[in-house]
Order: structure tokens, then C-alpha cells, then sequence
């Protein structure tokens, strides 16, 4: 996904980085707090693939897990807007029957 001028892949080294400056520079960084890193990224899309709707099969496509029950297991319910959609989801389904 990232590369070198000359197309070479990145060292991961570089990588955390590039990420931890620009978390510096947006100040998400600071006293008290773990460094922002590239893991936390990944949590980012999954919780914003969550919260466009995407399924748990489609998000687990999006992040390369062989198992949607992994996503599930890690990243299902990162948001409290998420949780308040799976409620309502329901609802609508319950009442449906």
C-alpha cells in the first residue's frame, strides 16, 4: 500500500512513522496516551464501515479476514451509533414477523 519513490515497499518502521507524525501534528497524541499507530487505523475503517451499514461479511472483505466472526469478535460494536442501528435493525425485523 505504501511505497517509495522508485515503487519499493515502504519499511513498516517508516510507515509508524509517517502515522505518528501526522497524529503529532492533529495533536491526537499527547500526555497520557498511547501514540496513535498504524492498528489504530485499521480500527478507524472498520468502525466507519460499521457505520456506512456494511455488513460484518463485507467489512471482514475490507480488512482481509478469512472469518467474519473474527471482525465481529474485534470490531463489532466500536461505536455507540453502531449499537443504537443493530437495535433498530432489529426492531424493524421483529415487528416485521
Amino acid at each position: 500500500m505504501f511505497q517509495t519513490i522508485n515503487g519499493k515497499p515502504l519499511h513498516r518502521r517508516n510507515v509508524l512513522r509517517a502515522v505518528q507524525n501526522a497524529a503529532d501534528k492533529a495533536r491526537l497524541n499527547g500526555d497520557g496516551r498511547e501514540p496513535v499507530g498504524c492498528h489504530d487505523l485499521r480500527h478507524s475503517c472498520a468502525a466507519f464501515a460499521f457505520s456506512l451499514g456494511m455488513t460484518p461479511v463485507e467489512v471482514a472483505r475490507l480488512l482481509r479476514h478469512s472469518d467474519a466472526a473474527v471482525t465481529l469478535s474485534v470490531y463489532a460494536g466500536l461505536d455507540d451509533a453502531s449499537v443504537a442501528k443493530l437495535g433498530e435493525k432489529l426492531a424493524a425485523g421483529l415487528t416485521s414477523l
